[in-house]
Order: C-alpha cells, then structure tokens, then sequence
C-alpha cells in the first residue's frame, strides 16, 4: 500500500497557493475554449434546430432567474471566499511545523510571556478564525444556492404550466 505525504512547511506553501491558483485558471481557460470550439462546430455542422444549444440553455437560465442574479453571485463570492480559506488555512499549521524544526521565529500574545504558548496561541486563534469564515461562508453559499434554486424551480414551474395550458386550451 502506497501513501502520499506532503511536506506543508512556509517554504512550500506558497508554491502549493500559486498552483492551485494557475490550475483553476488553466481549468478555467480550458472549459471556455472547448465551448467556443463545440459552439462553433455546433453552428456549421449540425440542423438549424440544434444550433447554439449552450446559448439557448444559458439565455433560458438567465431568463428564469431574471431577478436572482445577486443571488447567485453572491453564493458565488461566498464559495470562492470558502475556498480560499480553505487553502490559507494550512499557513498556520505550517508555520508551527516549521517553529517546532527552527526553521520560523516565535511569535507573540498580548497576555502571554513565554514565546512557545504565545507562538501555538496566535497559530491556534488565526487557524479557528480561518475555520469559522470557512464555515459561515459554506452555510451561507448553501442558504443562497437554495433560495435562487427554489425561485427558478417556481418560475420554471409556472412557465411550464401557463405554456401547458395554453396548448391544451386549442385542443
């Protein structure tokens, strides 16, 4: 059986930041090509009826959340404000790795005389700071996430509906 460590000290962290960084953005980069390609590709080669089908679904989206566009940016930001914080908390779990091989300085803690406790009580209060933002930014995303997906079920609903019933008021 094979495990995988990782050596998480202040040396590497940041190179760990920096490529998770320029791995979203390659990602990121990479999915909006192969849309591009697949919407251009789509326009020339297939009927008219099933041209532009990533538009139509994003103008339909769009359509049906006409008025909850905050919200979902706002679930967003808070999502990419939970991720970040999930990252940047092993800054301080690195930094007291490196403290304890020597590589790091003490720090200090108003209240507190000898560097050892003061060094694990600043890591141990910036880590449970990290940890609740990271939390309160999850439930809060979740809370927004539900309250948009549950106006556009509605409105999907009732577009549904009025479109039902008026075809079947023709029959």
């Amino acid at each position: 059986m094979m495990f995988l460590a990782a050596d998480i000290s202040m040396h590497t962290a940041p190179k760990i930041v920096v490529t998770a960084i320029l791995g979203c953005a390659l990602v990121g980069v990479a999915i909006a090509f192969v849309l591009r390609i697949a919407t251009r590709h789509s326009d020339e080669s297939r009927p008219i009826a099933e041209r532009g089908d990533v538009r139509r679904a994003v103008r339909l989206i769009a359509r049906f959340t006409r008025t909850q566009h905050r919200t979902f940016v706002v679930a967003f930001v808070l999502l990419s404000i939970e991720a970040v914080t999930q990252v940047f908390a092993w800054y301080p779990l690195a930094y007291m790795i490196d403290y304890f091989d020597g590589a790091q300085g003490p720090l200090s803690f108003p209240g507190i005389s000898s560097q050892l406790y003061a060094t694990i009580a600043v890591l141990t209060s910036v880590l449970l700071v990290l940890l609740m933002v990271n939390s309160a930014t999850d439930s809060l995303a979740e809370i927004r996430l539900a309250r948009g997906g549950r106006t556009l079920g509605f409105r999907m609903r009732v577009t549904l509906f009025s479109h039902l019933s008026a075809c079947l008021s023709l029959l």
